[in-house]
């Protein structure tokens, strides 16, 4: 029944591995189009200490990130899980699926031979990624139903339903549209601080130079 799928995906619990700003809102709108929630980390040093603390369904792992990419952080977690140490000790193996700009056999190989479960391509595409969500009896539900979806500092808010309907539901058109919102809060926030430290600089009694030419 419709409403048994919808209270299986939100009861899976999600974690979305992934350093790109612009990936990670692509990648939560098309979640939560699908109906599932996740939280967001940026690194595979914080997967392992997100992991010691809370107990997750699925990883959506980048394999190119920071400090510690997706290969070897898969690694690391499949070799805790054999010790049975706490707080890896759960019931069954976390499932973990791949995610990479590289599309091509060598590379889907090595996501597997990490210990990976699954592989989608970038630009992830919804088809594929319910897809890969959906695969009865391969993920099984070892972590308790999540409360609140985390965020990481500084997040960008985007009308994902909205870049949804203008980019016609492509991933592509979506992360020219998110990076194009990007670049304006940047911005803004740049002339924002500008007019603060001119008005800070006024009230300090600072005089501007002669030589500095009006913009």
């Amino acid at each position: 029944m419709v409403t048994d799928v919808i209270r299986g995906r939100e009861k899976l619990r999600i974690l979305l591995a992934e350093d790109n700003i612009v990936n990670q809102q692509v990648a939560i709108g098309l979640l939560e189009s699908l109906g599932y929630r996740a939280d967001v980390v940026a690194d595979g040093t914080e997967v392992l200490e997100v992991l010691n603390r809370i107990r997750y369904d699925v990883v959506l792992m980048d394999c190119q990130m920071p400090q510690l990419d997706g290969y070897e952080t898969t690694r690391r977690i499949r070799e805790l899980e054999q010790k049975c140490a706490a707080p890896f000790d759960w019931k069954a193996p976390l499932h973990i699926i791949a995610m990479t700009a590289n599309a091509i056999q060598g590379d889907r190989d090595k996501c597997l031979a990490s210990g990976m479960n699954g592989y989608l391509s970038k630009p992830v595409h919804r088809n594929e990624l319910k897809a890969a969500l959906d695969r009865d009896g391969e993920i099984q539900f070892i972590a308790a139903p999540p409360d609140k979806v985390s965020t990481t500092p500084g997040e960008i808010l985007v009308d994902i339903d909205h870049l949804r309907h203008i980019s016609h539901d492509q991933p592509e058109q979506m992360q020219q549209l998110i990076v194009k919102r990007f670049r304006l809060i940047q911005a803004a926030k740049s002339h924002a601080l500008l007019t603060n430290s001119l008005a800070a600089a006024s009230s300090a009694g600072w005089k501007r130079s002669p030589n500095l030419c009006a913009s």
